[in-house]
């Protein structure tokens, strides 16, 4: 008999290796022009520090969330920090197109889709506190 319990063994795993990741949403990366997001970071009196960057996430309910972002079996970024959120007038926009984050020129480059478009993304977040700094 097989069960399907919503998530996968792979899921399962990094939940307990982890300590209480879950995916919580997967579509496309898009990316802001370089050095825009530090810019807004700052503007939003928002620390990086200790964090791979800063990362746009859809809803302005989760700015200050940490987040590692999957971008391939195996392959995460992270922590990120969300510093912004989708404009009221774009959020229909990005949903109906499938964009779940935008992250700094850098890590698209880093992860090669800068120039190139859209990326797909596994958003990962870490609940219920911060276990990378809480060592």
């Amino acid at each position: 008999m097989i069960f399907d319990f919503g998530f996968s063994i792979l899921d399962l795993a990094a939940a307990l290796l982890l300590g209480g990741i879950d995916r919580t949403m997967e579509g496309d990366a898009t990316y802001y022009r370089p050095g825009l997001m530090v810019e807004t970071a700052e503007r939003m009196g928002r620390s990086l520090d200790g964090f791979v960057s800063g990362v746009a996430l859809n809803d302005c309910g989760q700015i200050g969330t940490v987040v590692w972002l999957e971008w391939g079996p195996g392959e995460f970024t992270g922590p990120h920090v969300s510093v912004d959120c989708a404009a009221a007038e774009d959020l229909a926009e990005r949903i109906r197109l499938g964009r779940v984050v935008e992250v700094d020129a850098a890590l698209a480059r880093a992860v090669g889709f800068y120039g190139v478009g859209p990326r797909w993304v596994g958003v990962w977040t870490v609940r219920p506190v911060d276990r990378w700094t809480a060592n």
